[in-house]
C-alpha cells in the first residue's frame, strides 16, 4: 500500500467514525447537494483533512460551558464527490451513504439544467427519493446491515 492510499484509508476511518455523509435539501429553492463533514476537537486532524484533499472549508464551533471548541471540515457537491470516490474502497460504515451521494452528483451532472432553469418534476422526485433514502440511514437505531438488500 502506498503512502497516499494509506492516507485515503486513514481519512475513510475518520469519516466512518467521526464524519457525516448526507444530502442537504433547500426546500425554498428545491435544491439538493451532497455534503461530507468531519467534526472533532482535534484541530490538527481537521486541518490535515483539508490540506490532504485540497477541498472544503473548516469551521470552528465554540464550546459552551465545560465543552471544548470543535472544528468541522465541510466539503460540498462536486468536491465531496471527488473525495468520496477516493474513499469508497476504504469505507466500511458509511459506504452506502457515499454511494447515494455519488448517485445524486452523477444525476445532477447528467441532467444539468441551464443556469436557474427549473427542474422537471421527474428530476425533483428522483433527487428527493435519494434524499429520503439517505435520511433513513441516519435514523437512530437502524443498522446499516438491515438496510442493504
Amino acid at each position: 500500500m502506498t503512502d497516499e492510499s494509506l492516507d485515503w484509508a486513514y481519512l475513510a476511518g475518520l469519516v466512518d467514525g467521526e464524519g457525516c455523509i448526507t444530502i442537504n435539501h433547500n426546500k425554498s429553492e428545491r435544491y439538493y447537494s451532497g455534503l461530507l463533514t468531519i467534526g472533532m476537537v482535534d484541530e490538527d486532524i481537521v486541518r490535515w483533512c483539508h490540506k490532504f484533499t485540497g477541498f472544503g472549508c473548516i469551521y470552528k464551533h465554540t464550546g459552551k460551558g465545560n465543552c471544548q471548541d470543535s472544528f468541522i471540515w465541510t466539503v460540498r457537491t462536486r468536491q465531496a464527490a471527488v473525495v468520496l470516490e477516493k474513499l469508497l474502497p476504504y469505507l466500511r460504515v458509511k459506504k452506502l451513504q457515499a454511494l447515494i451521494v455519488l448517485e445524486l452528483q452523477k444525476h445532477i451532472y447528467q441532467n444539468r439544467p441551464g443556469y436557474r432553469r427549473p427542474l422537471s418534476s421527474e428530476e425533483l422526485a428522483y433527487r428527493h427519493s435519494l434524499y429520503l433514502k439517505i435520511r433513513s440511514l441516519h435514523t437512530k437505531g437502524v443498522k446499516i446491515c438491515q438496510m442493504i438488500p
